[in-house]
């Protein structure tokens, strides 16, 4: 007895997009495509998880918002925006039915690839679902390949919003970008000169 992709995702709980990419990526055992393009699955080859129980999942969520360092009024406004990314990411959460076991959240660029708290995720084998805001709370680049490599290992990420365009997050990781190229070609003094003038600039228009 065979079942559609459709239902293989249905039994597993992820989307159909999911499942695609587990049967590209040979992740699906025994699974054939007809000559009609239509996959198929051996319905014994499928390890059943209930929809019904997918909050004992153990689900992490990560919050993130850029860091503006150089003036304390700026950070202890980027903390209030964190506190409130959090409660929308823990609501949203709940209202979907999981149950979350930990928040991890920080004040970092978006390019800064030494972030503390989600190398802490990415180094936990123990979680099956991590749920952030939108793709940049998790990395202004290269969010698939941190998608594809989570999903080979039978993790899951949620983004809650796919089209959000937050401008003051991505003028500051610009600047990040600019200071660490600036600081490899010219030194870190001048990289900080070099810096001040470009946010400068950016202000003024």
């Amino acid at each position: 007895m065979f079942v559609k992709l459709s239902q293989y995702a249905k039994i597993r709980g992820i989307s159909y997009r999911t499942a695609w990419r587990h049967f590209k990526a040979g992740l699906i055992p025994d699974a054939i495509q007809s000559e009609t393009g239509m996959i198929l699955i051996p319905a014994n080859k499928i390890k059943v998880f209930d929809q019904d129980k997918k909050h004992e999942k153990i689900c992490y969520c990560y919050c993130r918002v850029s860091s503006q360092k150089q003036k304390p009024d700026l950070v202890r406004q980027r903390e209030r925006e964190r506190e409130r990314e959090r409660e929308r990411v823990e609501q949203f959460a709940a209202s979907n039915g999981y149950k979350v076991s930990k928040v991890f959240s920080e004040i970092a660029s978006g390019v800064n690839d030494k972030r503390k708290e989600l190398m802490k995720i990415l180094q936990d084998d123990s979680w099956s679902v991590l749920i952030v805001e939108n793709k940049d709370r998790l990395t202004r680049f290269g969010f698939n390949y941190i998608q594809q490599l989570c999903e080979v290992h039978g993790k899951q990420i949620i983004v809650m919003n796919e089209t959000k365009d937050e401008r003051a997050d991505i003028v500051q990781d610009l600047v990040s970008i600019i200071y660490s190229f600036s600081a490899k070609i010219y030194g870190l003094r001048k990289a900080k000169n070099k810096q001040q003038q470009i946010v400068k600039i950016l202000n003024e228009n």
